[in-house]
């Protein structure tokens, strides 16, 4: 009776190690992990650094080319729009179309010549005042220099006389110039008179 059940042992232990035997040569091993290939850059999609941003102080010189005015310019961050003092401001019609007639000069400065321009109207802004009400002004496209940088920008025009600077240059052309150390004035050459030289323009600046 003892042979018998040993022997029943014995040929169940075969049993259970021949099934785990079969059952590993079911399962196959695990695949080794797969390590991605990341393509080299190519030499075309390599960006170049771009050009470190010139800083301007808060006050620098502007030469207004037309008419051929230097005037102390205010940079301003905060201004949205950029404005030019004018006075006698009146429009006027050249072959069909509305134009604006206006004095400019440097209302700090009475020695300083005051000169009649024209330029054709751009459009008609609404400006709010301290009051918190709304000034509409007059937007003309004007020429001017600060530093060796040429642009042309949109001013719109206003009495300034009781302002530090005759010039105020917004945002609106701010994007073009560079950025602002409001800490600092006049870090760049004031302009001269390109005599003899053509000037490059540019796009107007816009809002």
């Amino acid at each position: 009776m003892q042979s018998l059940s040993r022997f029943l042992a014995i040929a169940t232990s075969l049993s259970l190690i021949s099934s785990a035997s079969l059952f590993a040569q079911a399962v196959p091993p695990p695949a080794p992990p797969t390590i991605p290939v990341v393509p080299a850059l190519s030499r075309d999609k390599i960006k170049a650094p771009e050009k470190p941003i010139k800083i301007l102080g808060w006050k620098e010189w502007a030469w207004i080319i037309q008419p051929e005015l230097v005037l102390r310019a205010k940079l301003d961050t905060g201004a949205r729009t950029s404005s030019v003092h004018a006075t006698n401001i009146e429009q006027i019609e050249i072959d069909g179309k509305k134009w604006i007639k206006f004095t400019i000069s440097n209302p700090n400065d009475e020695k300083m010549m005051r000169l009649r321009h024209k330029a054709p109207l751009v459009r008609i802004s609404k400006i709010k005042n301290d009051s918190g009400g709304l000034d509409e002004r007059y937007v003309v496209t004007l020429l001017f220099q600060i530093g060796n940088q040429t642009l042309e920008g949109e001013f719109n025009l206003n009495n300034r006389e009781k302002m530090t600077c005759a010039l105020l240059i917004g945002r609106n052309i701010l994007k073009q110039l560079g950025g602002v150390d409001a800490g600092r004035t006049y870090l760049l050459e004031k302009p001269k008179k390109t005599e003899g030289k053509s000037v490059k323009k540019r796009k107007p600046t816009t809002k």
